[in-house]
């Protein structure tokens, strides 16, 4: 309330500031996403349909929806495989508890069709991105979603849940908006991107990112924000 100015990193963050603090106006600031660490590299795609998540095993992460997405979709077809990347996905750990992706994923009989990574380096991140034909967001909510701005630097289509942060960048050429915690509404979405694979493109999807988020658009922001 007595800030000069305040900012969020969404419209859906900035609706929750108002919600707590209503004499404040939030300016949106998105986060800053390096363009230069990602790049479309069409060479690098799998020849298998690839589903890609980075996520954690936080219940508000909504790995649970992705996994039984999965299985909807291995109701339909084999012809995928899916990434997820993120901890809870260690597929040597001996504590099952704390390989929750892997132990859920042989639940529900898709573990076959997945990699498991619990850490990747940062700098091999836009090549993981790149051997996969769609991301997919599945929170509960996101205050922004920097792994879809990543993703979608690299040409991925988006696949999201109405989780609030990535909802900013989402339209019909960027990819498809689902409801929370609908497993089989994600697996539509997914499989309407794998039949549709063409229509999306590459450059205008990590163009949309680039002018949210790259680092022309971050500067000029912080700029104008902190100068009175």
């Amino acid at each position: 309330e007595t800030a000069y100015k305040t900012a969020a990193v969404s419209k859906d963050e900035r609706k929750q500031v108002l919600m707590n603090q209503p004499k404040c106006n939030p300016e949106i600031i998105y986060n800053f996403v390096d363009e230069n660490k990602y790049q479309i590299s069409l060479e690098k795609r799998n020849n298998v349909f690839t589903i890609i998540t980075i996520l954690n095993s936080l219940p508000i992460k909504g790995y649970d929806t992705f996994l039984k997405a999965i299985a909807e979709i291995n109701k339909v077809t084999n012809d995928f495989k899916f990434v997820m990347i993120g901890k809870g996905g260690d597929k040597n750990a001996t504590d099952s508890a704390s390989n929750i992706f892997v132990k859920m994923s042989k639940e529900l009989g898709v573990y076959d069709f997945g990699e498991f990574y619990p850490f990747i380096p940062r700098d091999q991140v836009s090549n993981f991105l790149n051997t996969a034909h769609v991301f997919v967001s599945p929170t509960i909510q996101e205050p922004h979603g920097i792994a879809v701005r990543e993703a979608m630097m690299c040409g991925l289509p988006i696949v999201t849940t109405a989780n609030g942060g990535v909802e900013d960048s989402i339209h019909e050429k960027i990819g498809l908006i689902t409801s929370v915690k609908e497993p089989k509404d994600l697996s539509e979405a997914i499989l309407v991107i794998k039949n549709k694979y063409s229509n999306y493109c590459p450059e205008e999807i990590r163009k949309m990112a680039v002018q949210q988020c790259g680092q022309a658009t971050f500067l000029s922001s912080m700029i104008k924000f902190y100068k009175f």
